[in-house]
């Protein structure tokens, strides 16, 4: 019995040797976090509109497969005011809730509040659901438009937010995930042991064989 305890140890570790050089799974180095950009607008761009002053734009990274829009703007840095699901003030723009009605420019025509949108099918969309409900993934592209909502923000692409990474990605391998290569005392450790217990089931085995019959 003895024996095939130092059989089962030993078979043990060599797999685990085996996993170290081989993968045993993917590394989080190789993950890369989803990206989506976000853009607040508070007018229209046109000839007489400075984008800088009229548009902020962020790049917001996250480890989720997933997240809501409300919380996409949440991450972004900036000063928000919301109430419930809606937002009532972006930066310096909106009402002053709770002091004032989260929707006080809406209390008599014309009505000016932040609505939201997303870019789909190469043209923006305006939100009929909140932005609690909607989903941002990888490559999303996000708005917030300050008005009346009938006129949607300027058109603006994903690379303009997120641009691709300065820093080179590795050369793809033949697995779609990246395993660091462990030290080599790792690799000697494991050899070691097995060695060392495939030397003493030998013994064990060979001590019974020649044992008095």
């Amino acid at each position: 019995m003895l024996r095939y305890r130092f059989l089962s140890i030993a078979l043990i570790l060599a797999t685990g040797m085996v996993l170290l050089v081989t993968g045993s799974g993917p590394s989080l180095s190789a993950q890369r976090p989803s990206r989506a950009a976000l853009v607040i607008q508070t007018a229209p761009i046109g000839d007489q509109v400075d984008p800088s002053a009229a548009r902020i734009t962020r790049c917001i990274s996250f480890s989720e497969t997933s997240i809501s829009g409300l919380e996409l703007l949440a991450r972004s840095g900036l000063k928000v005011v919301t109430w419930g699901g809606a937002v009532c003030r972006i930066e310096q723009t909106g009402c002053q809730y709770p002091s004032e009605p989260c929707f006080c420019q809406c209390l008599r025509p014309p009505c000016s509040y932040w609505s939201y949108w997303y870019w789909k099918d190469n043209r923006w969309m305006y939100s009929a659901i909140g932005s609690a409900d909607h989903g941002v993934v990888d490559g999303s592209v996000e708005a917030w438009m300050w008005g009346n909502a009938e006129t949607p923000p300027d058109t603006i692409s994903f690379a303009e937010v997120c641009p691709p990474d300065s820093t080179p990605e590795p050369a793809p391998s033949t697995s779609t995930d990246t395993v660091d290569a462990p030290p080599i005392g790792q690799y000697l450790l494991f050899a070691g042991m097995a060695l060392a217990l495939l030397g003493g089931f030998w013994l064990t085995r060979r001590r019974t064989t020649s044992g008095p019959r």
